[in-house]
């Protein structure tokens, strides 16, 4: 597989209304700007004062408190694809927060949508990216957006009661990730709950746990097949030829780490607060091993009109013939308004 094909394993933006300099894992753009959809999804961001003063927002996840805390963050051994900059890893501490145990659910995200009214960025421009497997039968396929990476779909319709396209349905899966969400929905929901979008500094922490310095959430070792199930990835051969069902799983259907966060890799990708900053660790690694110590509470926000946001975690695509993006240090960036099958998110607050 090419080293391009490996770069676009959570997806294309071909369905975001504009081209950018990076993309979900550094795939190429197909489409053309539509800043109408562009306006919309900026304009639904935050619900309407009227919709906010009639929605109860209840937002019941269970809750993590971490810090404050200081870690190292980023890869420590070269493990990682070059054009995503996961190093070098450098010094940071996060202040106290909580975070939640789980990723946004369906059930969690319908009450927000039941309260506000909300449209998804998926729902206005009226269509995502499906994975070419789970596209369902009756639905309509637009296109293929990007050649290089053949097995993702342009499906009319597909949003996130929709995940597969017209015939599918989320309500049978209410216990699961919620998906088809853009940077746009995610900020949305955030506003609505009370809560924030974690920085990628916050999100790696939580990732960790107590094992510092390791890979994984559980450790040092990759996972193994036949082994007890640790990650939700995509196994056998990809793209084509899979072992287990390709998919979402409940979000508590794995073991957590050691402090109780379930699925931080692999099932979705989980937007972060942060922008894409080219080069970022190596200027933020400039300062913190010389005498200024640590960055404590890192951020480096954006503008939604010219900025990637990043992401972390990897998803159930993930495959180490295709990319192996299901680590702690693991990153890529999109385009905000990017949906697609397998993005979803998860909330903190400040303690």
């Amino acid at each position: 597989m090419t080293d391009e094909q490996k770069s676009s394993c959570c997806g294309t933006t071909a369905n975001a209304p504009r081209t950018s300099a990076g993309d979900v894992g550094g795939g190429r753009h197909a489409a053309a700007p539509d800043e109408t959809v562009a306006a919309q999804a900026r304009r639904s961001v935050v619900p309407t004062p009227a919709a906010a003063q009639t929605a109860h927002a209840v937002h019941d996840s269970r809750q993590v408190s971490i810090g404050p805390k200081p870690f190292l963050m980023g890869d420590f051994t070269g493990a990682g694809i070059a054009a995503d900059e996961e190093g070098p890893a450098h010094p940071v501490g996060v202040s106290a927060y909580s975070i939640d145990a789980t990723t946004v659910t369906n059930a969690q995200f319908a009450r927000f949508v039941d309260a506000t009214g909300y449209r998804t960025t998926a729902q206005q421009r009226g269509s995502s990216t499906v994975f070419y497997s789970q596209v369902a039968p009756s639905a309509t396929v637009l296109d293929v957006p990007d050649p290089q990476a053949w097995w993702w779909r342009t499906v009319e319709d597909a949003y996130w009661r929709n995940p597969f396209g017209a015939g599918s349905t989320a309500e049978n899966r209410p216990d699961h990730p919620v998906v088809h969400i853009s940077y746009f929905d995610a900020l949305a929901y955030c506003a609505w709950a009370n809560r924030t979008l974690p920085t990628e500094a916050q999100w790696e922490c939580a990732a960790r746990g107590t094992i510092l310095g390791e890979t994984y959430p559980w450790g040092g070792q990759p996972p193994i097949d036949g082994e007890p199930l640790k990650v939700n990835i995509f196994r056998g051969a990809f793209p084509d030829q899979p072992t287990t069902p390709v998919g979402t799983m409940p979000v508590t259907s794995l073991p957590p780490n050691d402090i109780g966060i379930y699925h931080s890799v692999g099932n979705v990708w989980e937007w972060t607060a942060d922008a894409y900053v080219p080069g970022l660790y190596a200027q933020r690694a400039a300062t913190t091993l010389g005498p200024a110590g640590t960055a404590v509470d890192p951020r480096s926000p954006g503008d939604t009109d010219r900025d990637d946001f990043m992401l972390r975690g990897g998803s159930y695509l993930c495959h180490d013939s295709y990319c192996n993006r299901y680590r702690n240090s693991a990153r890529t960036h999109a385009t905000p308004h990017t949906s697609t099958s397998h993005i979803g998110f998860r909330t903190t607050a400040p303690m």
